[in-house]
């Protein structure tokens, strides 16, 4: 599964273009992305009951009021969304399928240098595959990076291993499960994409 600040231009997403156009929206947002953490808990389908967002960015003019995101899952008959939990609101979302686009707009305009805290959650409802993957891209540069996930109670996986992608080349390492969750941060990362991937021991019911 794969999660994006920004569509890279050869995505192509034909579905993804045509909901940020009747959005009236653009991907030059002037906001710098500091830092990311993201806390993922997965139900026993494999799938996450909860993906919970927290970041600080960064103003890079006067008068920043919003940016956007979106969220696909890519896979089965689940409806994504967003829900805004702190620090920022959904003004506006657009569903097509598995692919949301939201409006992420500040309490009030940004000055520019000016950082805020946002927290908000990424959601999906109806029938998805179990995942044995997360990853995430970064086109701009964060001072920080942390995805966790956490697995249910028996359903632990094995053969766990963090990656990256960086100028194409894909480097990976072992990845150790503990307290029932796999986690993964970097300092200094992007433009590039990180994850974690993992094989289950038994599948999902």
């Amino acid at each position: 599964r794969l999660i994006e600040d920004r569509p890279t231009p050869a995505s192509g997403d034909s579905t993804l273009d045509s909901l940020l156009g009747e959005m009236g929206l653009s991907w030059e947002d002037h906001v710098n992305r500091i830092s990311l953490q993201e806390e993922i808990t997965l139900n026993t389908s494999g799938w996450p009951a909860r993906h919970r967002v927290r970041e600080i960015v960064q103003s890079r003019v006067d008068g920043v009021a919003s940016f956007p995101i979106w969220y696909d899952i890519g896979e089965g008959t689940a409806l994504a969304s967003v829900r805004a939990l702190r620090g920022i609101n959904v003004s506006r979302q657009l569903a097509r399928g598995a692919m949301t686009v939201a409006e992420m707009s500040f309490p009030a305009p940004l000055r520019v240098g000016e950082c805020a805290l946002v927290e908000y959650d990424l959601c999906s409802e109806g029938d998805v595959p179990d995942m044995t993957s997360w990853s995430r891209t970064c086109l701009v540069y964060h001072r920080e990076v942390y995805t966790q996930i956490t697995f249910p109670r028996g359903l632990e996986p094995r053969d766990c291993y963090q990656f990256t992608v960086v100028d194409d080349v894909q480097e990976s390492t072992p990845a150790t499960l503990t307290a029932g969750g796999l986690r993964h941060a970097r300092a200094g990362f992007g433009p590039g994409v990180y994850g974690l991937g993992w094989e289950w021991c038994t599948p999902p019911a």
